[in-house]
């Protein structure tokens, strides 16, 4: 896949930036690609996969096991064989670098590390720099799954968002629809939840996302109303902002595209435009069968089998709940 180096400035042919280091690709028929297009490219082309020897994919390969087996790169994270106990959490994880003494430090605690941050060209926040642009200048992870030139068409929602994984055919798959993909749910450690896992403890248990908020050894105190949270964001010095004083920020809202209201945005429909929370909870879309009162309503929470419930079935569980405590 070797290429011809053109000198001055040219357009790349995929992201239509202009760029000094721009390749004409003998492989792709000489066209003219910047390296980051290229190894998107690579990554998506059928011709450079193979079927992973561990969970079946046809997909890029990561690395390779023993006699050359391809292992992709969801495997190749979950090897236990290839995970060590982080030198600064103490939990058992892929590593993600090393210090200079040459001990592990697992990807989450590298990312934390004050060291290996820099100032995001676009929201000017100090944290982890994922990628760069044309000129060197550092992006962090939120501009860059902002950024509509990462986003493709969902293969199961239909929504322009940006990928998080692919299927067995390299289909692009969401945020949203591969956490509410049962096949990625497992048993939460502490509730017993079939749930998408949001975390694991140092002994690699599974933790749901309502457990992983409730603990509070990952709360903060938010910055701006001083309460004792878990951190939504940060602002641009890296100090804590909660999730409610993040959504009535101003700054953090748009116009929602179907009632109009200046407010948080909840999420994007199909061509990318802004929808707030309450019209995406009035879309019949959103809507699942309740198993409790049969209505078809917005799923406020799931029970421990996976089960949805609706907002008036959870609020009467609760209150329910509530007065077994006191009475007991």
């Amino acid at each position: 896949m070797k290429g011809i180096l053109n000198d001055k400035l040219d357009f790349c042919e995929d992201c239509g930036k202009l760029k000094k280091e721009v390749y004409k690709r003998k492989y792709y028929d000489n066209a003219l690609l910047c390296p980051g297009c290229v190894s998107k490219r690579r990554r998506l082309d059928p011709r450079t996969h193979e079927k992973c020897s561990v969970c079946g994919k046809v997909t890029n390969v990561a690395a390779r096991g023993y006699g050359g087996k391809p292992i992709c790169l969801s495997c190749y994270h979950k090897d236990p064989f290839r995970k060590e106990k982080c030198s600064i959490c103490g939990k058992i994880k892929h590593v993600g670098a090393r210090d200079e003494a040459g001990k592990p430090i697992c990807r989450n605690c590298y990312r934390k590390d004050p060291a290996n941050h820099e100032k995001c060209s676009i929201c000017g926040k100090v944290t982890h720099v994922v990628t760069r642009d044309e000129s060197g200048k550092p992006i962090c992870q939120r501009c860059y799954e902002k950024d509509p030139a990462n986003h493709e068409k969902c293969s199961k929602c239909g929504k322009l968002a940006y990928v998080i994984t692919r299927d067995n055919s390299g289909k692009p798959i969401c945020l949203s629809c591969y956490q509410k993909d049962p096949k990625n749910h497992e048993k939460c450690s502490r509730c017993g939840r079939l749930a998408y896992v949001n975390a694991r403890d140092s002994s690699g248990k599974p933790i749901c996302n309502n457990c992983y908020r409730k603990d509070p050894a990952n709360h903060e105190k938010c910055s701006r109303c001083g309460r004792v949270k878990q951190v939504a964001t940060r602002d641009k010095s890296g100090k804590p902002i909660c999730k409610n004083c993040y959504r009535k920020d101003p700054a953090n809202h748009e116009k929602c595209s179907r009632c109009g209201k200046v407010t948080h945005v909840e999420t994007r429909d199909k061509s990318g435009k802004p929808v707030c929370m309450r019209c995406y909870q009035k879309d019949p879309a959103n809507h699942e069968k309740c198993s409790r009162c049969g209505k078809l309503a917005y799923v406020n929470a799931r029970d421990s089998s996976g089960k949805p419930i609706c907002r008036n079935c959870y609020r009467k569980f609760k209150n329910i709940e509530k007065q077994t405590v006191m009475v007991s």
